[in-house]
Order: C-alpha cells, then structure tokens, then sequence
C-alpha cells in the first residue's frame, strides 16, 4: 500500500470513530450540559490527533524532499564521472584516429 493511500486510510477512519463518537454522544440519555462537555472533549482529542497526523505528514514530506535531494546529487555526480570518462575516450579515440591518418598520409607520400 502506498504512503498516499494508507495516510487516507488513516484519515477516513478517523473520521468515522470522530462521526461514531459524537453520534453516540448525542443519542445518550444525559443532559445537555453534559453531552456538550463530552462533545468538547471529544472535539479536542480529535483536533490534537490530527495535529499530531498533521506534523508526522509533514516530517515524512521533509525526509522525502532531503533524501530525493541526496539521490539527485548522487544522480548528477555519477553522469558526471560518466561524461568525464565519454569525453577522454573521444578525445583518445579522435587523438589515434589522426595519428593512424598521418602514418597513413605519411606511407603514401
């Protein structure tokens, strides 16, 4: 499962007991000061939970972005050397090619 679809997961479901929750709050036979404090208390649970999705969400995106920084720098460093080492063997390649001509050049005049 993906981190998308198990963070939505994770949110429906909490949505559902919040929903569950208050339903079951506000069907209990009890005064209505007292369903109101339950509710609130409930309602402040539910907003720290979330806080705390909230700021796990945001760190795993900020250890995503760094660790997608280091393979890019890892990327761009190892194309690099790739290029370096391409561009010594044409030069190599172009350097013996001419030097096979002029032998050549050299036998027939």
């Amino acid at each position: 499962m993906s981190d998308s679809r198990g963070s939505d997961l994770v949110v429906a479901f909490g949505a559902g007991i919040l929903v569950g929750a208050v339903a079951g709050l506000l069907l209990a036979p009890q005064s209505g000061a007292e369903t109101r404090r339950q509710i609130g208390e409930t309602a402040e649970g539910a907003l720290e939970k979330s806080r705390e999705l909230a700021s796990h969400t945001a760190q795993k995106g900020r250890d995503l972005a760094s660790e997608t920084v280091e393979k890019g720098k890892e990327g761009a460093r190892v194309a690099g050397e790739f290029i370096k080492d391409q561009k010594e063997r044409l030069g190599e390649a172009l350097r013996e090619g001419k030097e096979a001509y002029l032998r050549e050049a050299s036998k027939k005049a």
